[in-house]
């Protein structure tokens, strides 16, 4: 029987969340009127056309770490109304997802049907905001929620969290950037552009 992976290490669960599929997207951007439509990067969400960007991500561990918080809490790891009991320190860190708002709708809704059917009521979006380009939403899994008396013990605890929860799990390491797979027949046309950006400014 395979013994089932386990996270130990802080550096291993930081670079294990950050680079997990379930809670990193590709940068996009909105293509301008004068854009190649040839562009192989286009994509297309409720009728709206977007650059997809092959090596450039917006990573959910960003919000994680920009809500990271530290508290006192009793014995039991909860913050008691009686003050004197906390006399512990804690670090909790949030399950936090990122999604495209097209996408995040439709989650949203399978997920508030699901808590109706249970009869129970969790808020599931954690943030909504549009940037230059997109409007992008952070999600709450309160489900991976976590908390430990240091920083590092939290982050293990997240990470395995997720490796164990059967909506996320585990992953293979390997091309974490992509730009391992643009080295072959032809060069992406991300490389190119940076490339050519490159080359104008004296950018070696």
């Amino acid at each position: 029987m395979k013994k089932k992976r386990k996270i130990l290490f802080a550096y291993e669960a930081f670079h294990f969340i950050r680079n997990h599929p379930a809670f990193k997207k590709n940068e996009r951007t909105l293509i301008t009127k004068n854009h190649n439509k040839n562009d192989p990067r286009i994509i297309e969400e409720d009728g709206v056309k977007y650059i997809e960007h092959k090596h450039v991500f917006k990573h959910a561990l960003d919000e994680i770490l920009s809500s990271m918080w530290y508290t006192h809490v009793d014995n039991t790891g909860t913050v008691n109304s009686n003050s004197t009991k906390n006399k512990f320190v804690e670090c909790w860190l949030e399950g936090i997802l990122c999604e495209y708002t097209s996408v995040q709708k439709k989650r949203d809704n399978e997920f508030r049907k699901k808590e109706a059917e249970e009869n129970r009521w969790e808020p599931f979006i954690e943030e909504i905001y549009s940037d230059d380009y997109v409007t992008f939403s952070h999600i709450h899994d309160w489900k991976l929620d976590d908390g430990a008396a240091t920083f590092d013990e939290a982050i293990v605890k997240l990470a395995n969290n997720i490796l164990k929860n059967p909506e996320y799990g585990d992953y293979k390491d390997g091309d974490e950037s992509g730009y391992k797979s643009c080295g072959g027949v032809a060069t992406c046309i991300d490389c190119l552009h940076s490339s050519q950006w490159m080359g104008k400014n004296n950018i070696s």
